[in-house]
């Protein structure tokens, strides 16, 4: 199975800045988030209940082309599990280790994948920056994790919430790498992934699912509903794929 080649490179490396600069945010008002009332449920539920409801019209005026099958990999991989590990994580370790553990895993990972499912080894350059990042992270990763940068009462929770992000990171490498695959239009990954993982989540969450909400302020719930919902699910998620 190939890869498609076909984007002009200006445009990803226009989209690859607009992701730093989201995700970059995201760290942060994740983690206010986890260290509020809020529980990691709470936060899918306004990720995905704003824009599944923005993108829901776009999903049926586009005709969206993904098959069932399509929809529910994407949905669940880049939508729940990656929602739900990442939220997890911000409530149990702090911003600075998804910086590293997330937003530096996920071109790890998906070199990875590509090369062990796929067979796509990467070119020289290639693996000279990912061997490169790797050794970066080895290092930040040792200044940020090693004994003492944690009191006893929270490395436990450190570790678990790291195990979270790097859970996130895959989820997230395996969705972008399946956008590539099945060469998937940016808005049809979007409106696929947020409209799909609303259906599967929110009455699961309505339901069953222990909740937070009322222990915040409007304007809290406002920051989340806009960042999460908008700025991370659809500015950042667009520009990824």
């Amino acid at each position: 199975m190939s890869i498609p080649h076909a984007r002009p490179r200006w445009k990803g490396f226009l989209a690859a800045a607009v992701v730093v600069v989201c995700w970059s945010g995201f760290n942060i008002v994740s983690r206010l988030g986890g260290k509020s009332t809020l529980t990691p449920y709470d936060l899918a539920a306004l990720r995905f209940g704003v824009a599944g409801s923005l993108m829901l019209p776009v999903y049926f005026i586009s005709r969206n082309p993904l098959s069932l099958r399509q929809l529910l990999v994407i949905a669940s991989s880049g939508g729940l599990f990656y929602a739900l590990l990442i939220y997890a994580g911000f409530s149990l370790a702090p911003a600075a280790h998804a910086g590293v553990l997330v937003n530096g895993g996920i071109p790890l990972a998906s070199a990875a994948i590509a090369w062990i499912w796929l067979k796509d080894r990467p070119n020289s350059a290639t693996l000279t920056a990912l061997i490169l990042t790797a050794l970066g992270l080895m290092v930040i990763g040792f200044s940020r994790f090693a004994p003492g940068s944690a009191t006893p009462s929270t490395g436990e929770k450190y570790w678990m919430g790291d195990l979270c992000f790097i859970g996130a990171a895959l989820c997230w490498a395996y969705y972008g790498l399946l956008v590539r695959v099945w060469n998937i239009r940016p808005l049809d990954a979007v409106s696929g992934i947020t409209v799909g993982a609303a259906v599967l989540y929110l009455p699961l969450y309505a339901l069953f699912l222990p909740k937070g909400l009322s222990g915040v302020s409007t304007s809290a719930l406002l920051l989340q509903g806009i960042y999460q919902g908008i700025i991370a699910a659809l500015v950042a998620a667009f520009s990824f794929a």
